[in-house]
């Protein structure tokens, strides 16, 4: 389970968006440009499997560092809200 904090603090899961790499038909993958042409659009390769979904800003990698040493602490009024 994804917390609505943890996309806050983590950069985006790419293990969550890279699970269905080898569950799509080989047919379905092959012609990925013609069935998703908004990956193009996107700046994705829809030819890349798994797809590269860039690199994540030095704050972003900073801040994920914290959270997994456990030196992130979660703002008084992000605890409020999660409770709810």
């Amino acid at each position: 389970v994804e917390r609505s904090t943890d996309q806050v603090i983590k950069p985006v899961n790419v293990e969550a968006l890279s699970k269905w790499v080898g569950k799509i038909p080989a047919d379905v993958v092959r012609d990925m440009a013609v069935i998703a042409p908004m990956l193009s659009r996107l700046g994705y390769d829809p030819h890349a499997n798994p797809p590269n979904y860039g690199r994540p800003d030095p704050k972003v990698l900073d801040n994920t560092r914290r959270v997994f040493k456990g030196e992130f602490q979660l703002p008084d009024f992000l605890k409020e809200q999660s409770q709810v």
